[in-house]
């Protein structure tokens, strides 16, 4: 099956050097993941969401509608909305202090 394999992309890339690489052992054809190194670190684990921080929204929410009960002015509010969501927002992305 690996030689088939092999004379299939040979006839489709022509002369051409390959860019695919053809492994030797045909376990790796399926895309299985390769074992662990031993002693290399275990691969980075993703983040998880801080919703924690999210107790600030009803303050700015809030502090949004004063805005607009002052103001009147869309332009007024709808800056300092861009500003207070963002900040909270990128308060969210990088999580709680020391993580």
């Amino acid at each position: 099956m690996v030689a088939e394999a092999r004379e299939g992309l040979l006839a489709f890339h022509g002369a051409a050097p390959m860019r695919l690489a053809m492994p030797e052992d045909p376990e790796q054809l399926g895309g299985a993941p390769e074992a662990p190194v031993p002693g290399a670190p275990p691969p980075p684990r993703p983040r998880p969401r801080h919703w924690r921080e999210l107790k600030h929204l009803p303050a700015a929410l809030l502090i949004i509608a004063g805005l607009w009960v002052l103001t009147q002015s869309v332009l007024a509010t709808a800056a300092a909305a861009v500003v207070i969501l963002g900040g909270l927002g990128l308060l969210v992305a990088r999580g709680p202090r020391g993580a």
